[in-house]
């Protein structure tokens, strides 16, 4: 049964066609839902956004910050280039916030290069500042996996946090390039053995309560 559940967490990615470039497309019946449902919502100016993957979509932001006005933009299976797809229609609600972590799914599931990813990053970042120049943007570390928890995904995980690290320096490159907040949240969810720590995930790479509360310890101070 466990091994079925996996299995679906990853499908939007996994049964997506593949370009020529041995990259997905983003788009899937999973993306699309969650997009024509996130895009239909009546609009919330001026809101904190919480921006990114499964990861994201994931939280349960209104009950880990009561009080605050969150809007969660989360979608599974999300890689940057759907990323860039819909952040017009983000940005033009113009958050108060936005707190970006991408890019785990194009590291995982894509070939795609240092040079690709840190100019799609930093595309995602110009449609921000273009659209709503007054929000406050932080690029957050891309967390690590853990191979070990599930067999039906150490596939995709297998040595891929040396990977991860790399890409992480350019996130926080594209930061520091843009006089941004780079949050490194990455370091406190590992283990010892330098992986997700098993107590904070369910899969390997999904969050438990745990990794949540560690992740919210952080970003309290920059929660407004």
């Amino acid at each position: 049964m466990k091994k079925l559940v996996v299995f679906f967490l990853f499908m939007p990615v996994m049964l997506s066609a593949y370009a020529q470039d041995n990259r997905p497309d983003f788009r899937n019946d999973y993306y699309n839902n969650r997009r024509n449902m996130q895009e239909s919502m009546p609009t919330q100016q001026g809101a904190i956004v919480m921006f990114g993957n499964s990861i994201t979509e994931r939280g349960m932001w209104d009950d880990l910050f009561p009080g605050k006005a969150i809007v969660n933009r989360g979608i599974g299976g999300d890689r940057i280039p759907g990323m860039i797809d819909r952040m017009p229609y983000v940005a033009d609600t113009h958050p108060k916030q936005l707190f970006i972590l991408a890019g785990v799914n194009d590291l995982l599931f894509t070939d795609v290069s240092l040079e690709t990813f840190e100019k799609e990053y930093t595309q995602l970042v110009q449609i921000v500042k273009e659209h709503s120049p007054q929000t406050k943007i932080y690029l957050q570390s891309i967390f690590a996996v853990n191979d070990e928890i599930n067999e039906s995904t150490a596939v995709y995980f297998k040595d891929k946090n040396e990977k991860i690290d790399r890409f992480n320096e350019v996130v926080k490159k594209i930061a520091e390039k843009n006089n941004l907040t780079y949050i490194d949240i990455a370091p406190l969810m590992r283990g010892h053995d330098g992986k997700l720590n098993a107590a904070y995930t369910v899969d390997g790479i999904h969050l438990n309560g745990k990794g949540y509360t560690v992740w919210v310890s952080v970003l309290k101070k920059y929660i407004e």
